[in-house]
């Protein structure tokens, strides 16, 4: 009788946190990159003396994805606008790759393209 293997230990166990750590690192850096692009669309948007209003402030909470991996910790770049345009209308930052109230994955396969 063959016994089911578990992944909570041995060698399973190592690679399902190495999978995991590397997952978090990805996301998080892919965050860092989208946050970026943000700011930088949007440096034509200052004050009179030329200084930025969209501005990368630190870091939101951080929050905990359930994934086919485990749970992975993510802090996720925060992104303000300092005081509204001249338009009186304010820009909000919403990451496409992590939306705001996501909690878990839909699945590996669709987050790694195979």
């Amino acid at each position: 009788m063959k016994s089911e293997t578990n992944i909570h230990s041995g060698p399973q166990a190592a690679l399902a946190e190495i999978l995991r750590a590397c997952m978090a690192r990805m996301l998080m850096q892919a965050l860092e990159n989208e946050a970026d692009e943000y700011v930088q669309s949007h440096a034509h948007i200052q004050n009179p003396r030329g200084n930025r209003l969209v501005v990368r402030n630190g870091y939101l909470p951080e929050r905990v994805i359930e994934s086919g991996l485990g749970s992975i910790r993510i802090r996720q770049p925060r992104v303000v606008q300092r005081s509204s345009s001249k338009r009186g209308r304010r820009v909000r930052f919403h990451s496409v790759i992590l939306p705001p109230h996501v909690r878990r994955t839909q699945g590996l396969d669709t987050m790694v393209p195979w």
